[in-house]
């Protein structure tokens, strides 16, 4: 099952997510979690802990707050990667590093090869260092770009 994350559809997580979001007319991480944890346990989910797993949860929030999911309904921000890091966390910055790789076809969806990418071009941007694994960011990232859900820049090429 390529496209899921924890058995879980990942398109239909983050949309469902984000349709709970809009019904409520939330925007802040509390929300976001609280949704974000119903929406795995509807969709499925067993496991509570699964659920709340911060890495994924965190990628998909940064992503839907920096409008790259088509039709979330956020603005596109471009903000530059030290400030995606510092105000959405490292998550974050790790996932919208790989949507960019991803969009200029910097690289092929190879999960290594892209995570190896993403933790040299985090290491460029911000001078800190990543973290040692993938823990989800990344994964979120690919599959949401595979699965054409994301707001491209018209240009393809990386911020």
């Amino acid at each position: 099952m390529k496209d899921t994350l924890f058995k879980i559809p990942l398109v239909q997580w983050v949309r469902r997510t984000i349709e709970k979001m809009q019904s409520m007319g939330a925007s802040g991480v509390g929300a976001w979690n609280a949704a974000w944890l119903e929406t795995y346990l509807e969709l499925g989910g067993k496991s509570k802990e699964t659920g709340r797993k911060g890495c994924p949860r965190s990628a998909a929030y940064g992503l839907w707050c920096l409008g790259l999911i088509a039709g979330g309904g956020k603005p596109r921000q471009d903000y530059p990667i030290p400030r995606v890091d510092r105000e959405l966390g490292k998550n974050a910055a790790y996932a919208a590093i790989a949507i960019d790789l991803l969009q200029a076809a910097a690289i092929p969806e190879d999960h290594e090869l892209l995570w190896s990418r993403v933790r040299r071009r985090y290491i460029e941007l911000t001078g800190e260092l990543p973290a040692t694994t993938d823990q989800g960011a990344v994964k979120v990232a690919s599959i949401l770009f595979r699965s054409g859900q994301l707001a491209l820049r018209p240009d393809h090429g990386p911020a």
